[in-house]
């Protein structure tokens, strides 16, 4: 089920100012305001998460969702929800910029990686030690203002 759980995630951080209490709870409120959705709405729905997706994976390429490893595993990239829910939201926010993204992709990709280098001052918040609304929110906000560097 993790699958859905990462898709679910999306929906519930993607609106920052929303972002409040705990994630389960979060996560239970978002599968909850969704649950009767109609084809329209699961289309849109679809449409949205699939469009950031596919932005993450046009300016992150093969270090999409992926932090670096440290001490044994230095050499390898390691997949992180934490890293993914905010390049994804991130990228939703930036839609509407997205050729300017892609063509400064490898600048937000240098950017964002500094995030999460081990041992820089945003480490632990990028790979997600605390998993509270308050750390998701400042990981997506870390994220925002890295990209926003770059592209204003």
């Amino acid at each position: 089920m993790t699958d859905v759980e990462i898709v679910l995630r999306f929906f519930a951080f993607k609106n920052i100012d929303d972002i409040s209490g705990s994630v389960r709870t979060m996560l239970d409120n978002t599968m909850k305001r969704h649950h009767h959705a109609g084809d329209s709405d699961v289309q849109h729905l679809r449409a949205e998460f699939t469009d950031a997706l596919n932005l993450c994976v046009k300016v992150f390429r093969d270090e999409v969702f992926r932090i670096p490893g440290r001490g044994k595993t230095s050499g390898r990239r390691q997949l992180s929800r934490p890293f993914f829910d905010a390049q994804m939201v991130v990228m939703h926010q930036f839609a509407e910029s997205r050729r300017l993204l892609t063509g400064r992709s490898t600048a937000i990709r240098a950017s964002v990686r500094r995030l999460a280098m081990p041992g820089s001052e945003s480490y632990e918040l990028m790979v997600g030690r605390a998993n509270t609304a308050a750390a998701v929110k400042s990981r997506i906000i870390a994220v925002r203002d890295a990209v926003g560097e770059v592209v204003s």
